[in-house]
């Protein structure tokens, strides 16, 4: 028999509605938004912070990226491949097995048949 696990939840309005205050470790999931906060046992709803979901979780920017180098928000911003290339110092791509450097969105990429293992992908928005 397979186990099963509910977590809390409703929409964004009822949670503020209620304030709830969550045990600790227990996850409230908002329906519509598809965020979540992870309760610690004393702070109402409100005062508790959201978790990335992941996958569906939301944009991420490189400026929202709070450990990330000069060097890589400088890439993540690039307008093109050559661009994205002088920023992490490849200018020339000669002899690293990379032909070539394409920056795309996600589904772009999920879409592309077939990928080709000499070009560099770099996933943006």
């Amino acid at each position: 028999m397979a186990n099963k696990m509910q977590l809390r939840r409703g929409t964004a309005s009822a949670w503020t509605a209620a304030n709830t205050v969550l045990l600790a470790g227990e996850i409230g999931y908002e329906t519509d938004t598809s965020k979540f906060k992870i309760g610690d046992g004393s702070t109402a709803w409100s005062g508790l912070t959201y978790f990335s979901a992941g996958g569906g979780g939301g944009t991420v920017t490189a400026s929202s990226i709070t450990d990330s180098t000069t060097v890589g928000r400088a890439v993540l911003t690039a307008a093109n491949a050559a661009a994205a290339r002088t920023a992490m110092g490849a200018g020339n791509v000669n002899g690293t097995g990379i032909d070539s450097i394409v920056v795309m969105t996600q589904s772009a990429y999920n879409a592309l048949t077939p990928k080709v293992s000499t070009t560099l992908y770099v996933i943006q928005g």
